[in-house]
């Protein structure tokens, strides 16, 4: 009787308050009047308690007056509040992704073209085929297949494609399957038993991406995959730009090699002229020692082409991934005819091409 009413009336009694009253009305004798707050004009009651039975309610569990009560058709059941929570929590997202490619265009107009004149073709991904140099083609085949910097960089990629495959995994249901076998032996009083247990068991999980956890982190491993893509472009670049560099420099010191040869060839035939001229009193002897001169002093130019052509050779061998001195080259000397110059584009549209920059902002992205 006491906590009849409204749910906001029972809200309003205090248990305390409830036990004090239940006391003070046992321990009152009939027609006592009410001690403290219980007194109040109630007439005695042939039970024990106060008459009428509301002034005990209204004492003990009054009701507080305050504009801050709700209506009971305001307040929800906590099964409703659950729900409408973890619905509202599924549709947040703390930090959607972002591409990016979504590249703000800066203030500065861009210019249409360069002011200096540039070819018509593109380049193509290839660019070393414009040369028209065979061995230079061949060369950077065998490069391609067996530099180590590029397998570095290509099982970098292959183990960033692996992860990203893994982190993707998390987004579908997980089902595992479990078998084992096993054999018992006891011995009771020299009976040996044996016994044979099997067991097979299946379990299946599934985890809600209430946050975008998993899909967040699929999308940042594939952009670390993409990065690694992009490494091994720029990786692929500069040791095409090595290799290019170091067979066009050798072949450079080829023909300086030839041109010296050819040298000091005429110069040690002219040689032999003048000591003929000396032999036969035609010619001064001092003639023979500056020419002999000149030649001693062409031949020394020779050592230096030597070593930088076996240095370029050894820098070849290594990029090719074998030792100096293992890798056999062609013979050709002659240096190609320069190919038409492609065209450019503008600095920006080069700089968006870079590898390097790429991979920049893809692992900028995956971190975000």
């Amino acid at each position: 009787r006491l906590l009849a009413g409204s749910p906001a009336r029972r809200l309003a009694c205090s248990p305390a308050r409830l036990l004090a009253g239940a006391r003070l009305a046992r321990r009152r004798p009939v027609g006592s009047p009410a001690p403290g707050w219980l007194a109040g004009g109630a007439r005695p009651s042939g039970r024990g308690l106060l008459e009428p039975r509301g002034r005990l309610t209204q004492t003990a569990c009054r009701r507080p007056e305050s504009p801050t009560d709700l209506p009971e058709s305001l307040v929800l059941p906590p099964a409703r509040l659950f729900a409408a929570t973890a619905l509202a929590l599924a549709a947040c997202s703390p930090h959607p992704g972002r591409r990016p490619e979504a590249v703000g265009v800066g203030p500065v107009e861009v210019p249409a073209a360069f002011v200096a004149p540039t070819g018509e073709a593109a380049a193509p991904d290839r660019w070393w085929t414009a040369f028209g140099d065979p061995g230079l083609d061949a060369l950077m085949v065998r490069v391609e297949a067996d530099n180590l910097g590029l397998r570095q960089a290509l099982a970098r990629l292959t183990e960033s494609r692996a992860l990203a495959a893994g982190a993707g995994a998390g987004r579908w249901p997980t089902l595992e399957a479990r078998a084992g076998a096993a054999t018992r032996r006891t011995n009771f009083f020299g009976t040996t038993r044996e016994a044979q247990d099997y067991s097979v068991g299946l379990a299946a999980s599934y985890e809600l991406d209430l946050w975008g956890r998993a899909a967040a982190a699929a999308r940042a491993a594939d952009q670390d995959a993409g990065a690694a893509a992009s490494d091994l472009r720029a990786a692929g670049l500069s040791v095409a730009g090595e290799v290019a560099t170091a067979w066009f420099a050798l072949r450079s010191v080829r023909a300086q090699r030839g041109l010296l040869d050819d040298h000091i060839a005429r110069n040690e035939a002219l040689l032999a002229r003048l000591q003929a001229r000396v032999d036969s009193g035609l010619a001064s002897p001092i003639v023979v020692r500056q020419q002999r001169q000149v030649v001693l002093a062409t031949r020394s130019l020779a050592p230096d082409l030597v070593g930088r052509q076996a240095t370029l050779e050894g820098r070849l061998a290594v990029l090719a991934g074998v030792a100096p001195g293992g890798l056999m080259l062609p013979a050709a000397s002659d240096l190609p005819a320069a190919p038409p110059l492609p065209r450019l584009g503008l600095p920006a549209e080069v700089l968006d091409r870079r590898p390097d920059v790429r991979a920049a902002r893809l692992r900028v992205a995956a971190a975000d």
